[in-house]
């Protein structure tokens, strides 16, 4: 596995740790001291507060991020003279003291000034500004979308629906925030690093055939197939238990006050939710590393018809039809679908035009679906919806009892991924899956 693999591997590695540490504490906190003591109405209140909090993060640092893991091998001066844009700060003595003495050893070697003067790159990454422009304004539409169902509730439902929605996201985003948003950070800039903008030209195709090329290409389309198989397997097992498993477990964590405001069954319709999640974190994550700023606006555009397309469709679920939270739910679903699409256009039009064949159809797990589809059919059979809500334990024994199983099943008709994702989290080379 080349070096970036490694080290972002690391990286992800710790950065699921922090994720989960951090979401756990957060998780026993509003267990211990808010969620049993607050109302749904409550709750969706300050939701509202918390999508005007995310606005303002979201356009501070969205952009940025994007765009700085693909500055390639910045000139030393430019380097320098950013650091005076935070003039502030610079005056912290030991900070200062620290700089000032490692730079003078290294300014005669590397031929920079310390004092700010005019450089031959400019004061500014020129690409970088530009590709940091062209996605802070796709962002803006997508964090429209990110937040829209939030908007949407407050417009369209009451602060009591709003609330149960709140608590049905917080609890069924559990998975996307601890497990796949490191790993889909982490992605990003491995795929910055390995696929460099350097290798494409303005029109996006290739412009030489080297085998350094090749080889990153080949090492992209695999980690990005063993990537996704390994989502849809977590998502195929998600899906045949989160529906029977939602309410009752909601019920033993939340108590008796959120099952009657129908958390438990929005929480069951919301695990049907965690593939498009899933599928479309990895897919965008992909798509801002090797897009061009031609692809990037086109992106903007097709979420522009996706936001209309998820406005109308929630109008329609929670107005017209009555779903409700139940409702915002499944237009999210046909939302993230739209996107998924054009990123998979996106996908296998990228690797096509480097000669490179990407299957979609191989990212299936059929063995897995099959298993799985298997165990939600028994559950179905034996009604283990019916009282779970007033007797939990009973429920979460019985479907314990098939999800052992399942999750048996699964690893061994999918054993050749896990292996190969174990090998590739220990640094080794494996073979093509």
């Amino acid at each position: 596995m080349p070096p970036p693999a490694k080290s972002r591997l690391r990286g992800a590695s710790l950065l699921i740790t922090l994720q989960l540490t951090s979401r756990l504490l957060s998780f026993t906190a509003n267990q211990l001291f808010l969620l049993r003591h607050v109302t749904a109405t409550q709750l969706g209140h300050a939701a509202r507060l918390e999508a005007s909090a995310a606005t303002v993060l979201f356009l501070a640092r969205d952009g940025l991020r994007v765009a700085v893991p693909r500055v390639r091998q910045p000139e030393p001066q430019s380097v320098v003279n950013l650091g005076y844009l935070s003039a502030a700060l610079a005056y912290a003595l030991t900070l200062l003291t620290v700089y000032t003495l490692t730079l003078y050893r290294l300014s005669s070697v590397l031929n920079f000034s310390l004092l700010p003067r005019a450089s031959s790159a400019g004061y500014l990454d020129g690409p970088a500004v530009r590709l940091a422009a062209s996605v802070s304004a796709q962002g803006i539409v997508k964090h429209l979308l990110t937040q829209g169902d939030t908007f949407l509730v407050a417009v369209l439902a009451p602060a009591h629906v709003q609330g149960v929605y709140a608590l049905a996201n917080n609890y069924g985003g559990l998975l996307a925030r601890l497990l796949f948003q490191p790993i889909e950070e982490s992605c990003r800039g491995y795929f910055s690093l390995l696929l460099s903008p350097e290798q494409q030209s303005a029109t996006g195709k290739d412009d030489g055939e080297g085998t350094k090329k090749v080889v990153a290409v080949v090492e992209a389309s695999r980690s990005l197939t063993v990537l996704a198989r390994l989502y849809l397997v977590l998502s195929v097992i998600v899906v045949a238990l989160g529906p029977f498993a939602a309410p009752p477990l909601l019920a033993l964590v939340a108590g008796s006050r959120w099952s009657e405001a129908g958390a438990g069954r929005v929480l069951a319709t919301y695990s049907l939710y965690v593939p498009f999640l899933a599928l479309n974190g990895l897919a965008e994550a992909f798509v801002a590393s090797v897009a061009t700023e031609r692809h990037l606006h086109r992106q903007s555009l097709a979420m522009a018809v996706f936001s209309l397309v998820f406005a109308v469709s929630a109008g329609v679920l929670m107005r017209v039809l009555g779903w409700g939270a139940h409702g915002l739910v499944v237009a999210n679903m046909v939302n993230l679908l739209c996107r998924i699409c054009w990123c998979a256009v996106f996908i296998k039009d990228y690797f096509g035009r480097r000669k490179h064949a990407f299957s979609l159809t191989a990212l299936f797990p059929r063995h897995a679906f099959a298993a799985a589809a298997a165990v939600a059919a028994v559950l179905v059979r034996l009604r283990v919806h019916d009282g779970a809500e007033s007797e939990p334990i009973r429920a979460l024994a019985m479907i314990a009892a098939w999800a052992i199983p399942l999750l048996a099943i699964t690893a061994f008709l999918e054993r050749d991924l896990l292996l190969q994702c174990l090998h590739s989290v220990r640094g080794k080379e494996v073979g093509k899956p």
